[in-house]
């Protein structure tokens, strides 16, 4: 699955604002259909300092914290 994040990383970066996404297509079908689909977000990885998508683990964190 592919994801465009509408927020992309800086200027120098947007090329990647479109990536690939971690469930397959039955993974995102499941999810939508159960609510458990979140948006795509680009994030910066801390090691790397590479744009990437969010993972699954990520966007349940940051959910848990509203």
């Amino acid at each position: 699955m592919w994801a465009w994040d509408p927020n992309p990383a800086p200027s120098d970066e947007i090329g990647k604002a479109l990536f690939k996404e971690e469930p397959s297509f039955c993974e995102w079908l499941d999810r939508w259909l159960n609510r458990r689909l979140f948006q795509p977000c680009l994030v910066q990885d801390l090691d790397s300092g590479e744009w990437r998508g969010a993972t699954e683990e990520e966007k349940l964190t940051w959910m848990s914290d509203w």
